[in-house]
């Protein structure tokens, strides 16, 4: 679902391959693996986030402090990373900071659209980690610090992102439903082809 809502955001239909290269636009992925890192390399300038490893070909660093510049993405996609980052909204805040404006952020995690609040499993208190819940953890021993809830579209909205929470199925993908957060940086959030912002009205 994750490409599906970056082409929703950027206003492209049909499968990524058959996408037109747009190598103006800074597409930023926080952990990505499987097939379509390397078709979205060849489609816009893609930044592949890692924690730790070799970073050869990808960007080396922490989604809580992120190595780029202020306003320089015009679209962040993460899929199942944020609930095992122990400084959220630091990373949230960091990713609002290098969206430029009009940019987008696409968010899946586990549990959002089935909570309506957030359930923390592990609280960061300073350099401790308390864990208020039976520790669990995903695939590769990662821990899990928190399932989110519906409530994270407010500390999205109070980082000034105009939010949509939606679920959606795409049979034709064979992509069961699944729930999208999107955030733009923006006054009002707009889908679709970019617009030139120098318009005029008559």
């Amino acid at each position: 679902m994750l490409i599906h809502s970056l082409a929703m955001c950027l206003g492209y239909v049909g499968p990524l391959a058959e996408w037109k290269p747009d190598h103006s636009l800074v597409v930023l992925e926080t952990s990505g693996y499987r097939a379509h890192p390397e078709l979205l390399k060849c489609k816009f300038r893609y930044l592949n986030l890692i924690f730790e490893g070799m970073a050869s070909e990808c960007l080396l660093g922490d989604v809580a402090r992120l190595p780029l510049g202020d306003q320089t993405v015009d679209a962040v996609i993460s899929s199942d990373v944020f609930e095992h980052v122990r400084d959220d909204i630091g990373g949230f805040s960091e990713i609002a900071r290098v969206l430029r404006p009009g940019g987008y952020f696409i968010l899946e995690a586990p549990a959002i659209g089935e909570l309506e609040t957030t359930r923390v499993l592990v609280e960061a208190r300073g350099d401790e980690d308390v864990y208020v819940a039976p520790p669990e953890h995903h695939a590769e021993n990662t821990l899990v610090y928190r399932y989110y809830g519906n409530d994270v579209v407010d500390r999205l909205s109070a980082l000034s992102l105009s939010v949509l929470l939606f679920r959606a199925r795409v049979p034709t993908s064979l992509i069961t439903e699944q729930t999208v957060v999107i955030g733009q940086k923006a006054v009002y959030l707009s889908l679709g082809p970019r617009k030139p912002s120098n318009l005029a009205w008559t």
